[in-house]
């Protein structure tokens, strides 16, 4: 037993080139040099000696990875001669904990000793093993300097100088297949960088960005880049994973780039990319809860064997909260929501960076979302028109460079990065089918599909959407962002718009509010004719707000809070409160058609350009509203 009679020196870090014989050393091999190497810097001399001397002893080592069970195995069965080994990376998808936990049981009662092996002893190993072991050793991931003295061992070539980060991302066999006996420390240094390109290209996705490169993430983006930051000092071992907020839960609607944020991220980390969800886990075997959790388990040990990794738990909400769960379902939920929690915690010292992905943050179970666990919820929101030219211009990269993208930014607004990366694709489609090279009345026309609505209900739609727009400009300290007649997402057309500085709601604030809501219909009124029922979200917003008025805020003399769950759970409760109710909605709807007679031809103006131009922005209705002279307020 060479290893231990040296007291764990490797043999190479002694003078080993030629014996005075001129006879060669016989060198380890790079897993032997490996695995002995990795052993000495996480076993003690203490620890050496009493698995050496004492009867029985029962050692558990929880390797880096699954990789490198078998090599840390090897090594330490030179310490001693182990009356029976336990060596499991996970791969057995039906392995219970239970695994010859008897034997293990009887081998230890006998004062046999026992050497487990595991990149997840609790879960991989007998249960009797993990509870009586002697002694738990965690093994890390081999570093440059680790690196170095293997290479010298193997190739008797010492003082060689290798960057930080020269086996980061690498596994077990890209590591041995790198270091060879007989080739120069260079040739074991080039390969090794040879080998984390190649890696890197592997899990890169050519056609995903770097996160640098994106556009429209906002405190996301800032996040990420303060995390790129502290991993590069991570790396290079001067601070640890713990200090860097590496968790966190990208909440948002639908398309608005989360899964492509989490890929940008492991591109710009250099580290790959674990994905699951929970329809993943319930469609990797037959939806039995031991399958969802082993699915579950081997998602997490993935992570890890992998680490440093990025894992995206998509579609988070999925996971049931705890305190809404309905209670026929709560025997199969509550063990699968307590195992990711506990897999969670299990992650806490790996450098995992762990991103999950939700369109409705409001139902997640706070023990997910707490301190220790997915830490941070940041909300994404659409792209800005900044953010639209930046990713209109990364997707045409040299394409269209002299072409003015303005007028497909206004049409962009409000779509998400998906549905404009989905557009520019489109439009090369458009292009190629003619056999020509990509121009501007391509995009415009993947951002504009054709419209086969009539003009008389066109015309209705420009009215009303034009009457919130003005009424927003003129009432309001909102920030009107656009006016659209693009149809998407089961809307005729919109205006979006979000609240201004003024934080403070007074009654003014909120009457302007209803009043704006209530504009697109009166609109339809003066200059259509008529009224239609295209406005009932908008009748469904004013209706709460004036319930609000009434019966929770205490703007209209009540002080008791009488406000439920929404608007119609309350007027339901409390009959009275309909005719009120009702009563304020007439009166402001009669304040929205006098405001929008006093400021026709600013309305009508909107429309027309509506209709001619499908989007505008709030800067071109600002314009028009000051072109038009002193607002014209409704009278109260």
């Amino acid at each position: 037993m060479r290893f231990v009679e040296e007291a764990g020196q490797l043999p190479a870090e002694r003078e080993r080139v030629r014996s005075k014989s001129k006879k060669p050393v016989d060198r380890p091999s790079t897993l032997e040099a490996l695995g002995r190497k990795m052993l000495e810097e996480a076993i003690s001399p203490q620890l050496r000696q009493r698995i050496m001397r004492e009867s029985g002893f029962a050692l558990l080592i929880e390797a880096p990875s699954a990789s490198w069970c078998e090599t840390i195995a090897a090594a330490a069965a030179e310490l001693r001669r182990w009356s029976a080994e336990y060596v499991h990376d996970g791969s057995n998808k039906n392995h219970k904990p239970s695994y010859k936990s008897r034997e293990a049981v009887e081998a230890l009662s006998a004062g046999r000793s026992l050497l487990g092996v595991s990149p997840d002893p609790r879960i991989l190993l007998p249960s009797a093993l993990v509870q009586a072991a002697d002694s738990w050793v965690v093994v890390r991931q081999p570093n440059s300097a680790t690196i170095a003295a293997v290479i010298a061992a193997v190739t008797g070539r010492v003082g060689i100088s290798l960057p930080e980060d020269v086996v980061v991302g690498l596994d077990h066999d890209d590591i041995v297949a790198a270091i060879r006996r007989g080739s120069t420390a260079r040739g074991c240094r080039d390969r090794l960088a040879a080998a984390r390109r190649s890696r890197i290209l592997r899990y890169s996705n050519a056609e995903i960005p770097r996160i640098e490169e994106l556009s429209g993430y906002g405190a996301a983006g800032g996040w990420a880049k303060d995390l790129i930051d502290g991993f590069a000092h991570f790396r290079a071992e001067k601070v640890t994973f713990a200090a860097l907020q590496s968790r966190v839960v990208l909440a948002s609607e639908p398309g608005l780039g989360k899964t492509t944020f989490a890929k940008a991220l492991a591109k710009s980390l250099e580290v790959p990319l674990i994905s699951t969800s929970v329809a993943t886990l319930f469609s990797n075997e037959d939806g039995h809860l031991g399958d969802v959790i082993r699915s579950l388990d081997q998602t997490f040990r993935e992570a890890r064997s992998s680490a440093p990794s990025v894992l995206l738990l998509d579609e988070l909400d999925a996971l049931p909260n705890r305190a809404t769960m309905d209670n026929r379902a709560r025997d199969f939920w509550t063990p699968v929501v307590t195992r990711f929690l506990t897999a969670l915690d299990a992650l806490a010292d790996a450098p995992v960076v762990v991103v999950g992905a939700t369109n409705h943050a409001e139902r997640l179970d706070s023990a997910l979302v707490r301190a220790g666990r997915l830490e941070k919820v940041i909300r994404i929101g659409p792209p800005s028109p900044d953010d639209i030219a930046q990713i209109l211009r990364q997707q045409l990269g040299r394409e269209l460079l002299r072409a003015d993208l303005a007028p497909l930014t206004c049409l962009a607004l409000g779509r998400t990065g998906a549905d404009i990366v989905s557009a520019v694709k489109l439009a090369r489609t458009l292009a190629r089918q003619q056999g020509r090279r990509l121009a501007l009345e391509d995009l415009h026309r993947a951002f504009l599909p054709d419209d086969r609505r009539s003009a008389p209900l066109l015309r209705r739609i420009a009215c009303h959407e034009a009457g919130h727009a003005v009424a927003t400009v003129l009432l309001t300290s909102n920030i009107l962002h656009f006016v659209s007649l693009v149809c998407d997402a089961g809307s005729a057309g919109r205006s979006m718009s979000t609240p201004g500085p003024d934080g403070i709601v007074r009654l003014d604030d909120v009457e302007a509010e209803i009043i704006c809501n209530l504009a697109g219909r009166a609109a339809e009124e003066v200059l259509v004719g008529d009224i239609s029922a295209g406005g009932i979200s908008d009748l469904e917003s004013a209706t709460r707000l004036v319930v609000m008025l009434h019966a929770g805020a205490g703007l209209r003399g009540k002080l008791t809070h009488l406000f439920a769950a929404n608007a119609s759970t309350t007027l339901a409760e409390h009959p009275h409160l309909r005719r009120v109710v009702e009563r304020d909605l007439r009166r402001l709807h009669k304040r929205a058609i006098a405001f929008v007679r006093a400021n026709r031809w600013t309305v009508e103006a909107v429309a027309d350009a509506l209709l001619a131009q499908s989007v505008v922005t709030g800067d071109f209705v600002a314009n028009l509203v000051r072109s038009a002279g002193p607002p014209f307020p409704p009278s109260r």
